[in-house]
């Protein structure tokens, strides 16, 4: 068995901040995403953070889709420059993507830090979805293939009813054979 934490992210205060930001009507999950990973790095450098003030205001936070890099037309600001707005130019998106489950999981276990997922939700009509990784549990066995399992925090859209708790989920075992995300995903970064 292999475990990969974003420390700061797998934290008591980390998870009730998760469930705060699912509270809020109408958030988008992109700016959930930016929202938690600001909100628990700005907890961790001891700077006050006003998270759900912030993530209400349309103007800091529009509705709309947005792309992981860069800025592009008919789309709002991308998330690394939001987390880089929102963490006083401190972290932001790395410019490498990963999509195999494995790469993933070594990359979080490597760094210790989250990584931002874009994937297609759950229902078609709700198109692409952004999940931001904070633990992953890899289990091996002999003449098998690797199985993994995520956690990740997200606005709310995926639910759990396993005892993660509000704002945060947990993926079934999943192969990670062939395993991957096909829109990708991202690590956060130190700038």
């Amino acid at each position: 068995m292999s475990w990969a934490l974003a420390i700061e992210w797998n934290s008591p205060v980390a998870k009730e901040i998760a469930r705060d930001i699912s509270t809020i009507s109408g958030l988008y999950c992109g700016p959930a995403a930016v929202g938690w990973v600001a909100a628990v790095w700005n907890t961790s450098m001891g700077r006050p953070y006003e998270y759900k003030k912030r993530l209400k205001d349309k103007g800091l936070f529009p509705d709309g889709p947005r792309p992981f890099h860069p800025d592009l037309p008919g789309f709002q600001t991308n998330l690394s420059d939001m987390l880089r707005r929102e963490t006083n130019n401190e972290i932001k998106l790395a410019g490498e993507i990963y999509y195999r489950y494995s790469a993933i999981h070594d990359a979080m276990k490597k760094y210790e830090m989250p990584i931002i997922i874009r994937m297609l939700a759950p229902e078609l009509k709700d198109g692409l979805h952004y999940a931001t990784l904070y633990k992953s549990e890899k289990h091996h066995e002999l003449h098998k293939l690797d199985q993994i399992q995520f956690y990740w925090q997200d606005n709310g859209l995926y639910k759990s009813n396993d005892g993660v708790g509000a704002g945060l989920s947990k993926t079934n075992w999943r192969n990670t054979g062939f395993g991957f995300f096909f829109w990708g995903a991202k690590r956060v970064v130190k700038v």
